[in-house]
């Protein structure tokens, strides 16, 4: 088996997409657009592979693949990296204001630390009675949503299930628990 190295291979790849001198227009294939265009065949060449299979043959290579990611995941790598990022974002959060930028320059790595982000911006409660007299009291209720979980703090099950919508609804989500067999 021949090793081409890899600019003598992308000027083999250039001369069989140029049908060596026929095309009219040249076409340069550099390493970048190489290694996209093998990468999307992969991703199609799986694609291809896993609607060929069964769904028991689909439940079998997602098991494998959930015990593989589990043992990565116990790698003492990903342990430390964890332990160090915690002790990085403790660091910052102690000695940068939420706004402040920074680049942080190692003997190795540089880091661009952003400002922290802002959060939702949230309605002052006090100001509900202001907000329904400047919507009106129709737009008001239209508008106003309350979560379960909030519900469940002040009313009871009896009470809450008397004005819960009865018609059954279904999310797209299914939990999958995979075992050995």
């Amino acid at each position: 088996m021949t090793n081409l190295s890899s600019q003598s291979t992308l000027s083999l790849l250039n001369q069989l997409l140029l049908g060596i001198g026929e095309a009219e227009m040249p076409i340069a294939i550099t390493k970048q657009k190489a290694a996209k265009v093998l990468k999307e065949q992969e991703e199609q060449e799986e694609q291809q592979s896993l609607l060929g299979m069964t769904i028991e043959e689909l439940v079998d290579k997602y098991g494998a693949l959930k015990e593989e990611s589990e043992e990565l995941l116990k790698n003492p790598v990903i342990a430390e990296f964890e332990s160090v990022q915690k002790e990085l974002k403790s660091r910052l959060k102690a000695e940068m204001d939420v706004t402040d930028e920074a680049e942080i320059v190692g003997e190795r790595y540089l880091m661009e630390v952003s400002a922290c982000s802002k959060s939702p911006r949230k309605l002052d409660a006090d100001k509900m009675a202001e907000i329904e007299k400047a919507l009106g009291r129709e737009v008001f209720l239209k508008l106003a949503k309350l979560a379960m979980k909030d519900l469940e703090q002040y009313l009871g099950k009896a009470m809450i299930d008397k004005f819960l919508d009865k018609e059954v609804t279904y999310t797209e989500t299914r939990k999958l628990l995979v075992r050995k067999i």
